[in-house]
């Protein structure tokens, strides 16, 4: 992580008497991105430093998150978040992951909305 550059920072939480959260924020050097464009303010986006292309950040990054969900799922945690980094698809049995896609198939026949969230 230090040689990538890579850094996190987190959060953590009570769920009621029983539950504990913890989010994970990772952070790495790289290019902005169009979504960036898209969401962060010009103003405030414009003070920010930038930085080159960093594919190997970026792919480091995507294997640690995919490593930690993992480690998380064989532990029995349950995700807060679902959407394309959460397993969801995956841990439904076959009725109800037939329900879901019977779902999302009327709600989004053309696949517009989320494209791969949940698994789907």
């Amino acid at each position: 992580m230090k040689a990538l550059g890579v850094w996190t920072g987190g959060m953590f939480a009570t769920i009621g008497s029983s539950g504990f959260l913890y989010e994970i924020a990772i952070y790495w050097p790289d290019v902005q991105q169009p979504y960036h464009q898209a969401v962060v303010p010009a103003d405030y986006l414009s003070g920010l430093p930038t930085y080159p292309d960093n594919p190997e950040a970026r792919a480091y990054v995507h294997q640690f998150k995919a490593d930690m969900i993992a480690l998380f799922v064989a532990h029995g945690a349950t995700n807060f978040q679902l959407g394309k980094a959460y397993p969801y698809a995956s841990r439904l049995g076959e009725a109800p992951l037939a329900l879901v896609r019977a779902i999302k198939a009327q709600t989004d026949p053309d696949g517009r909305l989320s494209p791969g969230g949940l698994g789907l």
